[in-house]
């Protein structure tokens, strides 16, 4: 929370070698209160992939999976684009942090 403001970081996660570098950042931002929760939009290129953003909804409570689609290499705006309807809570503000954001400076 911020100034008040609830804040719901986003992230269309697919590829387990850069979230494994995002989580240290944004579980660090969470233990600040600038992140209340996560949501991983869960769009995996492989089965390891899938089952990182489940291992990581298992150790943190505030952290939410949303899953569309199978396991596939190919990609495109319509799966991406799907989860967005699923972000409905009001009174907050949603930051979308790519999977391939590796550093949030502190």
């Amino acid at each position: 929370m911020i100034a008040g403001q609830k804040i719901i970081a986003f992230t269309p996660c697919g590829r387990k070698r850069y979230m494994d570098l995002l989580a240290a950042h944004v579980v660090r931002e969470h233990a600040l209160g600038h992140i209340d929760k996560w949501v991983l939009f869960n769009n995996p290129y492989t089965i390891e992939d899938s089952t990182y953003a489940a291992q990581l909804a298992a150790n943190y409570d505030w952290i939410e999976i949303l899953n569309v689609g199978a396991v596939t290499s190919v990609r495109g705006a319509h799966q991406i684009a799907s989860f967005y309807s699923s972000l409905t809570e009001t009174d907050c503000i949603y930051v979308r942090l790519d999977d391939d954001l590796i550093y949030i400076h502190e």
